[in-house]
């Protein structure tokens, strides 16, 4: 079986989700997720246009292989 261990910054417990099964062609696999909450009283000294436009402009899914970035994710008309 393969476990999945969610952690949250600033919190110290954490969620462990058990797959059934493995997948024997992949690799060693690192997710590494981050979001950004979009509601008003989450920002001081910012705007809400300024967060949309930094969720524009970094968000979406990037994939990278041996720390190169794997192209066409988080490309093209659907990431802008």
């Amino acid at each position: 079986s393969v476990s999945l261990t969610l952690k949250i910054r600033g919190q110290d417990d954490a969620k462990t989700f058990v797959l059934p099964q493995r997948f024997p062609l992949m690799g060693k696999v690192l997710f590494v997720v981050h979001w950004f909450v979009f509601a008003s009283n989450y920002f001081e000294g910012g705007s809400m246009a300024e967060a949309r436009k930094l969720g524009r402009n970094y968000g979406g899914v990037k994939i990278y292989s041996d720390g190169f970035r794997v192209f066409p994710y988080g490309v093209g008309s659907q990431s802008k």
